[in-house]
C-alpha cells in the first residue's frame, strides 16, 4: 500500500488552502483520497493551470459543478493500463466552505483508451447534488474526448447541464501545438441555453517559451458574445511563469 499526504495553500491568490489531502493506493489499481481536492470534472478543470495552453478556462466549466471545481470529502479510484473510475461524495458548498446542508453530491468519471498504441482518451463524467439550501438540484453530464499526435493535442467536451439557473448544452474544441519555442493554442466555446438565446467564445493565444524549462510567457485574446443579454467583451490576456 502506497500513502501519500499532500498539501497546497494558495498557488494562485494566497492565503487559503487549495488542496490538503491524503492519499492511500494499492497495487491492484484501488485508491481512496480524503480531505479537500478537485473533483474529476473534465479535462479542462483537472489540468494544472501550469499545462493549461490558454490562460482562461471553458465556459462549459461554470456549469460542471456549482461552488466551483474544489470540494470537501472523499473519492474512490480504480485504474489499469486502459480504463479508470473515479466517484466521489462530497459536501458540495465548495473549497475551504463550512457544510450547513446535511444532503451530499455525487460525481464520477470513466475513462478509457480505446486504440491501443492511438494517443487518444475518451471519458463520460455526471455530477448530482444541492448548491447550498436550494431545492431544485443542479447535475450535468457529460462526454469528453482527447488526441495526440506528436506536439499537437485536440481536446473536446460537450456536457449537458441543469439546475436552478436553468438548463443548457456546452461545449468547446480547444487545439494546441508545441513547436518548441513557440506554442500556439486556440478554443471556440458554445452554450446552448434552453428557451433563451446562446452565447460562444472565441480564444486564440501564443506562448513563449524562452527559457523553456524555467519560464513560459501567455499571450492570449478572447472574444466573448451573449445575445440573451446583447453584449459582448474583448479581452486581452497575460500570464508569466517560472519554475526554479
Amino acid at each position: 500500500m502506497y500513502k501519500r499526504q499532500f498539501f497546497d495553500i494558495g498557488r494562485y491568490w494566497g492565503g487559503s488552502a487549495l488542496d490538503m489531502y491524503v492519499d492511500l493506493a494499492w497495487q491492484n489499481g484501488f485508491g481512496l483520497r480524503i480531505g479537500q481536492f478537485l473533483l474529476p470534472l473534465g479535462f479542462d478543470y483537472m489540468t494544472d493551470y501550469v499545462r493549461q495552453p490558454l490562460v482562461n478556462n471553458s465556459l462549459l466549466q461554470s456549469y460542471a459543478k456549482a461552488n466551483g471545481g474544489r470540494d470537501i470529502g472523499a473519492t474512490g479510484s480504480w485504474q489499469n493500463g486502459r480504463f479508470s473510475v473515479t466517484t466521489a461524495v462530497i459536501n458540495g458548498a465548495g473549497a475551504n466552505a463550512d457544510d450547513n446542508d446535511a444532503r451530499k453530491d455525487v460525481c464520477a468519471r470513466f475513462t478509457a483508451k480505446p486504440f491501443g498504441a492511438l494517443d487518444a482518451v475518451v471519458a463520460l463524467r455526471g455530477y448530482y447534488g444541492w448548491p447550498g439550501w436550494s431545492d431544485t438540484a443542479w447535475s450535468s453530464v457529460a462526454a469528453e474526448a482527447r488526441f495526440r499526435s506528436g506536439s499537437l493535442e485536440l481536446q473536446a467536451e460537450i456536457q449537458n447541464h441543469s439546475g436552478d439557473d436553468g438548463r443548457n448544452n456546452a461545449a468547446y474544441l480547444q487545439a494546441a501545438w508545441g513547436l518548441g519555442l513557440f506554442e500556439p493554442a486556440a478554443r471556440f466555446d458554445l452554450v446552448l441555453p434552453r428557451g433563451r438565446r446562446s452565447e460562444w467564445m472565441l480564444t486564440a493565444g501564443l506562448n513563449l517559451r524562452p527559457i523553456p524549462e524555467h519560464l513560459r510567457v501567455m499571450l492570449d485574446c478572447s472574444y466573448r458574445r451573449n445575445y440573451q443579454d446583447n453584449w459582448s467583451v474583448l479581452a486581452f490576456m497575460l500570464r508569466v511563469q517560472a519554475w526554479l
